[in-house]
């Protein structure tokens, strides 16, 4: 029985467990069947462990019961912080709510554009150049993207359709151009984006002379973008635009509420779905100055006022500052240079906090790099590259 079992062990790569061998498929049963959160720490202490996460056959698996609990508490994503250049990648676990370090990105050669639904659209230094790569952390699968002219066109963000179908859009921006004396031009910002189904860039006519791209979001099969117009402030600056799945970007139709950053304030509008609703935040002072998310009524088409950041948090918050979201939470967090706390609000209880102080033993080694200083982390072993 000694030598069946060491065969078997060797066969298909199982487990010794209590003197007793656990054939792989079993092994990927059961670790399938754990939440997701159980897995990040195994994968941080065990290097076994790492080689089942990185197996097909367990991903598979662990694919369709992600599938069927996508909603459940084990859903609840990680917030990830990078402080400075020289000082480690940081998560907090908004379960625990507690800070740690974050050991799935370690490499320093890369740089963290964007995340969503368990990917990293990353940037990596080879000898061909930058080169961009869509990462799954949890179990190391990548795959990179076609080349992109990085001279003259910027990657701003990757949005994964919610339709069930594991495509992506990566979206990439052209950059300003520059007159003779140094000043910036008007012009008519292109936008590429990459479709993962086609594998391939397609080059669209843009948006209109002194709009610039802000982000994007899809739902419902729309690839939707939020643009903001360079114009004096105390006006309705914000637009919104629909990808033709060909070369156009077209008006939505759709008003939108005055998302504006008084004087002083650089509060950049965001959206973003929460339960199969069009959300939208940003700072406004038609209804008394604040930070307001809006849902955008499916029958009406109106955006109705859903929640407001509390005015002692607001009137404290001084500076430039981004908006993320994910899931039923909000983060409302300095632009990178800034010095002030992030805040967490939760859409589903409608509490809003500070996020606690991180402890100084925490600031040990250099890990990635995340474009924006924060981004929000979904483990998801089934979101295959």
């Amino acid at each position: 029985m000694e030598s069946s079992s060491t065969s078997s062990s060797s066969n298909d790569e199982g487990l010794m467990m209590g003197g007793k061998y656990i054939s792989k498929e079993v092994v990927c049963k059961i670790l399938g069947k754990l939440p997701v959160r159980n897995l990040l720490l195994l994968r941080c202490v065990c290097k076994r462990w790492n080689t089942i996460l990185e197996d097909l056959e367990f991903q598979s698996i662990s694919s369709a019961y992600e599938t069927q609990n996508a909603m459940s508490p084990a859903s609840v994503p990680y917030l990830l912080w990078d402080a400075d250049s020289s000082r480690p990648l940081l998560s907090f676990d908004l379960q625990l709510r507690k800070w740690r370090p974050f050991h799935l990105l370690q490499s320093v050669h890369a740089s963290v554009i964007s995340s969503t639904r368990g990917l990293f659209l990353t940037t990596q230094q080879s000898i061909d150049g930058k080169c961009l790569y869509i990462l799954n952390p949890l179990t190391k699968t990548e795959r990179r993207i076609p080349g992109l002219d990085w001279s003259h066109f910027d990657v701003r963000q990757m949005v994964v359709d919610d339709m069930g179908l594991g495509q992506y859009f990566i979206i990439a921006e052209e950059l300003q151009k520059k007159g003779t004396g140094g000043e910036l031009v008007p012009t008519f910002p292109r936008i590429q984006i990459y479709d993962s189904l086609k594998k391939q860039w397609f080059m669209t006519r843009g948006f209109p002379q002194g709009v610039r791209f802000k982000n994007a979001f899809a739902l419902n099969g729309h690839l939707l973008f939020l643009a903001q117009k360079h114009v004096i402030s105390n006006s309705k600056n914000v637009v919104l635009y629909k990808y033709d799945g060909r070369e156009s970007l077209e008006a939505y139709g759709l008003d939108l509420p005055v998302c504006i950053g008084p004087t002083f304030r650089q509060w950049i509008p965001r959206l973003f779905g929460n339960r199969g609703r069009l959300m939208l935040i940003g700072e406004t002072d038609t209804c008394g100055r604040g930070v307001f998310i809006w849902q955008l009524n499916p029958t009406t088409y109106e955006w109705v006022l859903e929640h407001k950041m509390p005015n002692d948090l607001f009137v404290t918050s001084v500076g430039s500052y981004d908006f993320l979201a994910c899931e039923d939470f909000i983060c409302v967090h300095p632009s990178r240079g800034e010095k002030n706390r992030a805040i967490m609000g939760n859409l589903a209880t409608g509490s809003w906090h500070i996020l606690p102080a991180i402890s100084p033993s925490l600031y040990m080694g250099r890990s990635a790099f995340i474009f924006d200083s924060f981004c929000f982390y979904e483990p998801r072993v089934g979101a295959l590259v």
